[in-house]
């Protein structure tokens, strides 16, 4: 949608605002392309996204053995690609990017939950019900937010409670498992923690 047509970059653009029954008129300049601009959204995020597709099928070519934490590592990498790439444009709510986003950080939960639970070794085996439930429950929020059914800020809930839940995990993974202390605590290192 081009809101100032008309208007070519570099032109000063009239802007009336009605603000407590008051017009005010605002200049304001209308921006090219910005060199700057264009490299933070580069290298910045888009990198971001395609460094994780890219883990993601290095993955699917190179860890062995393919069982259920190689499955979890695929989808954690392609997922989170997935939602960087659709966060770097979400703010111009392009092709609905924001809400794609939204709902695919609904989806990610249960994903990075029991990938962070697997790895490096899973404490014990998951009941089949709990997995259902998490992927189920993460589902339904992700339709609801599509269906903008529930506050667009909500996903930020589901965003905390993925980020925190695999703290969590790491942290009683380095905690239980000593055998693993120093591959956990490069990981840990890495998450800022």
């Amino acid at each position: 949608l081009t809101l100032f047509t008309g208007f070519t970059p570099g032109d000063t653009v009239p802007i009336q605002i009605n603000r407590a029954d008051q017009i005010l008129e605002i200049s304001w300049m209308l921006p090219g392309w910005n060199r700057a601009e264009f490299q933070d959204r580069i290298w910045d995020v888009l990198i971001q996204a395609y460094l994780f597709w890219v883990s993601g099928f290095f993955t699917i070519l190179f860890v062995r053995p393919k069982d259920a934490r190689w499955r979890a590592m695929i989808a954690f990498f392609f997922m989170t690609a997935l939602w960087v790439a659709a966060g770097s444009i979400s703010g111009w709510h392009i092709w609905g990017s924001a809400i794609f986003m939204r709902s695919i950080i609904w989806l990610c939960v249960p994903l990075y939950l029991r990938f962070h639970w697997m790895l490096p070794k899973p404490f014990f085996k998951l009941p089949p019900v709990i997995v259902v439930a998490m992927y189920t429950i993460s589902a339904i929020f992700a339709i609801l937010q599509v269906f903008q059914v529930i506050p667009a800020s909500a996903y930020f809930g589901g965003f905390l409670f993925a980020v925190f839940g695999s703290l969590i995990l790491l942290i009683a993974h380095f905690i239980f498992q000593k055998e693993y202390r120093r591959d956990i605590s490069i990981v840990l290192g890495v998450s800022g923690v």
